[in-house]
């Protein structure tokens, strides 16, 4: 399917002190059997999660959602991307107790695929999600995501949100809205997040012009 024009919202953030410390132990939970190279690669694997964990971005989450709701726009057909159910249990807190919002499900590894197709055809409004969503599910109506976690390489990034992007007939109009959470490091070299949000600012753009 075709992509329909979306927004590009990176949010920035920056790492607490124990992020830092948890991706610094991550590598020091390694099979230690392993050939070095696929030491190294599971290192920064589970470094990685440290980061996509981050209670530092639900602050820069809840600004951005004031000042979307203050707009007079509604959290609707939104898809919530985390790493782990616990961090999907943080957000949703926030959502019920700082927002009242309470009109969206979750959906984690192990639960039942029909939480999935009731989003699908709408009897879901919204969805905090973790893992992928099944590629068999045809999301059409999603009008916001949420990356509070994102995948490593652009390939699955835009697979992501592609299949939730998807054009609506039945709304030709539509612009959705893809929020992310950037850190910008502490040198000049590029992070995972400074170059998703490089090829995404430029998707956004492109498919803006079509």
């Amino acid at each position: 399917g075709i992509l329909c024009p979306f927004d590009y919202i990176p949010k920035p953030y920056t790492p607490s002190q124990e992020d830092h410390d948890r991706a610094a132990e991550a590598f020091t939970k390694v099979n230690p059997t392993l050939p070095k190279h696929k030491q190294k690669i599971m290192g920064m694997i589970l470094a990685a999660m440290a980061f996509k964990t981050s209670r530092e971005k639900i602050g820069p989450f809840e600004e951005w959602l004031r000042e979307f709701l203050s707009s007079g726009r509604e959290l609707k057909r939104c898809l919530m991307f985390v790493a782990k159910k616990d961090y999907g249990d943080s957000v949703e807190e926030k959502l019920v107790g700082n927002f009242h919002i309470t009109d969206f499900r979750t959906f984690f590894e192990g639960e039942k695929m029909t939480t999935l197709k009731e989003f699908e055809r709408g009897d879901i409004d919204s969805l905090i999600a973790c893992g992928r969503i099944s590629e068999g599910i045809d999301i059409k109506t999603v009008d916001t995501i949420v990356l509070f976690s994102a995948d490593a390489t652009r390939l699955q990034t835009i697979q992501r949100i592609g299949r939730a992007l998807r054009s609506d007939k039945e709304n030709p109009g539509k612009i959705s809205t893809v929020v992310d959470f950037i850190w910008e490091g502490d040198d000049e070299e590029e992070t995972a997040d400074t170059k998703r949000r490089g090829y995404l600012s430029e998707l956004a753009k492109t498919r803006r012009k079509e």
